[in-house]
């Protein structure tokens, strides 16, 4: 594993392998995530009941990102941990793709690792044809440093890990760098909306270690789309609040957090904004459990067969993606109408989010 470039961070990285080794090791029945906005589609549902009880019980994700309907994909797991959405992925995409995992934590790459021939013979039993699986022990801000190549990799996700992580920008740019174009990184993870205070960053990390290092929701937005994300989609989104009124008053404020589930594409063709080229899309329904509606945002949903209006990147997302065969684009960017008008913004003025409230001391994820 090659920590040369990460030496800076040693106390970070070495406080959070201890949190997800030594002091999660004991916890059992965690919960399948720690701020889910719903149930998982019941597709994925039953997927879950293949993969090893163990690697349940050492699951410390906060959203369930991976998405049906990717079938022969490339799948690369950002701190995968025990490996359930490796083992998940690996049923979607099928014996043509492969899924690889990556984590920095010793102890949770060995579980994983050694539930694959369970996994394997489960699956076989089940009458399923898992990809090929791999584990990497390494850092997730250093995807090269495990034979992660350029442009080699369809579909990114992480659960609930990039907010842990000292170096933000640069495991955006490791995604950037190792997405092929067209890809996609899809991930949960929470986020705040202002920047937090040295102190109260300090409060916080006492509580939950993916809560003192929550990331302003807008610089987030701003650096992906520096790196060259232009396209960026927000899928699911539910408001954290403080289960107590003491942590309201001590430690919280009015600061708001959310758990979030983003999708980011690689585009050959996005531009800047949100432009009218008179193009319309429409979904053959053809992505397995979506036979009738298929939901690409938390704003824009396309009914089977019905033409919508779209602007030049979501028609430019629908045309180079790995969505792209699941959908018909009409017209092509030639006359420009001006600014696209839509509310399909990724932050949106409308709060059709869900508010769920949790002691975030309590969080069985993060909590110390």
């Amino acid at each position: 594993m090659n920590n040369n470039n990460n030496s800076d961070f040693s106390s970070v990285y070495s406080e959070v392998m201890k949190h997800y080794s030594e002091e999660q090791a004991g916890e059992s029945l965690i919960s399948n995530s720690c701020f889910t906005a719903s149930k998982p589609h019941s597709i994925i549902q039953n997927l879950l009941k293949v993969i090893p009880a163990e690697v349940h019980e050492k699951f410390f994700g906060c959203g369930s990102p991976v998405p049906l309907g990717i079938k022969d994909l490339t799948v690369l797991d950002l701190g995968s941990g025990s490996g359930r959405d490796v083992f998940l992925a690996s049923l979607l995409s099928g014996p043509k793709g492969k899924v690889t995992g990556v984590d920095m934590t010793k102890e949770q790459v060995e579980l994983a690792r050694r539930n694959i021939e369970l996994f394997n013979k489960t699956a076989e039993q089940c009458n399923l044809k898992p990809s090929p699986i791999e584990f990497h022990e390494g850092f997730i801000e250093d995807l090269e440093g495990v034979g992660i190549e350029n442009e080699s990799v369809d579909l990114v996700t992480s659960n609930c890990v990039i907010n842990l992580s000292p170096q933000k920008e640069k495991v955006l740019r490791e995604v950037y760098r190792v997405l092929k174009f067209g890809g996609e990184f899809i991930f949960s993870d929470i986020y705040c909306d202002r920047r937090l205070n040295d102190e109260t960053r300090k409060k916080l990390s006492m509580l939950g270690s993916c809560i003192g290092t929550v990331y302003y929701v807008n610089d987030f937005l701003n650096t992906c789309k520096r790196i060259g994300f232009k396209v960026i989609k927000e899928l699911h989104r539910v408001e954290l609040k403080a289960g107590n009124e003491e942590l309201q008053q001590t430690i919280v404020g009015k600061t708001s957090f959310f758990s979030i589930t983003f999708r980011l594409f690689k585009l050959a063709n996005a531009e800047e904004s949100e432009e009218n080229y008179g193009q319309f899309v429409s979904y053959k329904g053809t992505i397995s459990g979506y036979p009738l509606i298929y939901k690409l945002d938390r704003n824009l949903t396309f009914e089977t067969n019905l033409p919508v209006a779209v602007s030049g990147n979501v028609a430019s997302l629908l045309e180079e993606s790995w969505l792209a065969k699941h959908f018909n684009v009409i017209g092509k960017r030639g006359e420009h109408y001006g600014e696209f008008n839509t509310t399909n913004s990724v932050v949106g003025e409308q709060n059709d989010y869900k508010t769920q409230i949790v002691n975030i001391a309590a969080s069985p994820c993060c909590n110390k």
